[in-house]
């Protein structure tokens, strides 16, 4: 994996716009999905490769890149993925639902997110992607967290796409804890992180939830 990222890492200083580049740009997307990793710096120069050789745009492959940017909300990465789409592609039916998709969770619908979110065009993408649902969960309990104290176990669980019986599971994970119907949300104090990092993802669910505090209680800011 080091030596890929290193080879990624040059290949984006020197044959950033090469179509040659596209394959191994790719292959590495693809090394992402099985694993924690994330590089939205390659994953964006891909994107702009398919919009300057239309002839090899993948739908499906811009998908998975839209799938990793949504696990890295409350970052920015989505919207910036879905700048360099072009219109006429934004209009293919996979990838306009991907658009919804993202514009749900945007916009804290959760639980159409989750409905969409189960549909085949959807699901055939997402469940190759590694920690996919765990990912957007820990994003909208940091939401909720930061919203409330406590919140209804039947609300909470509905968002998150869960039974109330499978709460207990999360807990500990995603920082929370559920007494008598009631979820009860535990502060983590913002750590540290740079939302340029080509690893943004690769954190521990305190260090995600963190991130997802400091960067939304500063855009609550006055």
């Amino acid at each position: 994996k080091k030596k890929m990222t290193e080879e990624i890492d040059k290949l984006l200083q020197t044959q950033r716009h090469l179509k040659e580049s596209i394959p191994k740009l790719e292959e590495y997307l693809k090394s992402q999905t099985a694993s924690s990793t994330y590089d939205i710096d390659a994953n964006l120069a891909l994107l702009k490769l398919y919009s300057l050789y239309p002839d090899t745009s993948n739908v499906s492959q811009i998908c998975l890149v839209l799938s990793k940017s949504l696990m890295a909300m409350p970052l920015t990465d989505f919207q910036m993925c879905i700048c360099l789409i072009p219109d006429s592609l934004q209009q293919q039916p996979r990838l306009n639902s991907f658009i919804a998709l993202g514009g749900m969770l945007e916009t804290a619908h959760f639980e159409q997110f989750w409905k969409l979110a189960k549909e085949p065009q959807i699901f055939d993408i997402t469940k190759q992607i590694k920690d996919f649902d765990f990912a957007i969960r820990v994003y909208i309990t940091g939401l909720h967290s930061i919203t409330y104290k406590s919140i209804k176990a039947e609300v909470f669980a509905a968002s998150l796409n869960l039974k109330v019986s499978e709460l207990k599971e999360f807990e500990s994970s995603l920082g929370y804890s559920v007494k008598s119907g009631i979820v009860y949300f535990q502060y983590v104090a913002p750590k540290q992180s740079d939302s340029k990092s080509k690893s943004s993802l690769n954190l521990s669910p305190d260090e995600m939830t963190g991130m997802i505090h400091s960067v939304l209680s500063s855009s609550c800011s006055p």
